[in-house]
């Protein structure tokens, strides 16, 4: 009786971790003058983590000259400072100034030790939109670089079909003389199962510990 007792939590242990490990990891990530990213678990938000409301705290009596203690900022604020989040956001930022090209990711990318790009060939790029609108002051400069634009983003896709799992939803690239300056748009969402990224972490400490 204990060890069908034993059997059927194992089990029910067991069919919880699959469930959970088949789960997605899903990623919404925008361009727009500057990167935001929301990451999702099922139906949980891991980033950013909202901020929860606590309740206010009783009044105390403030001697006078005395400034009332500093919370040391939000949770969020601190969290984030804790984790390293803050920097590899600021990373990030700076990675999304006038500097960013895509010859940037293809160069990580090369860069990558092997178990990570298992894991990213693995990843899904989903609803791929990207919006080029190319400006400046004269016109003979805009179409160069017009030609210019269209050649790097299309021979990126080309190499992005070839290293991920990728659905192109829309590409527009397009000239105004109006505008003083170039204008890039873009938003995805990349998927991966929690299994596949367990998988990996795995591969990766197992090959760390045979290169000691």
């Amino acid at each position: 009786m204990i060890g069908c007792i034993i059997l059927g939590v194992v089990g029910g242990l067991a069919l919880l971790a699959a469930l959970l490990l088949s789960l997605s990891v899903k990623a919404d990530i925008e361009y727009e003058n500057g990167f935001t990213v929301r990451v999702r678990y099922g139906f949980i938000t891991l980033y950013p983590r909202p901020e929860k409301k606590k309740k206010p705290p009783r009044q105390k009596k403030i001697k006078a000259g005395k400034a009332p203690p500093s919370s040391g900022g939000s949770l969020l604020a601190r969290t984030a400072e804790k984790t390293g989040i803050d920097k590899f956001a600021d990373d990030v930022k700076k990675k999304g100034g006038r500097d960013f090209s895509f010859e940037k990711i293809k160069a990580a990318y090369d860069g990558a030790k092997a178990p990570l790009k298992r894991f990213i060939q693995k990843l899904r790029v989903e609803k791929l939109w990207i919006n080029c609108v190319v400006g400046g002051d004269d016109a003979a400069k805009i179409a160069l670089s017009y030609g210019a634009q269209s050649a790097v983003i299309n021979a990126f896709l080309a190499w992005l079909k070839e290293t991920v799992r990728l659905q192109i939803a829309e590409v527009r690239i397009t000239a105004d003389f109006l505008k003083e300056e170039t204008e890039q748009r873009f938003k995805c969402r990349v998927r991966t199962r929690l299994f596949t990224a367990f998988v990996s972490v795995v591969q990766y400490a197992v090959k760390s510990v045979k290169t000691k």
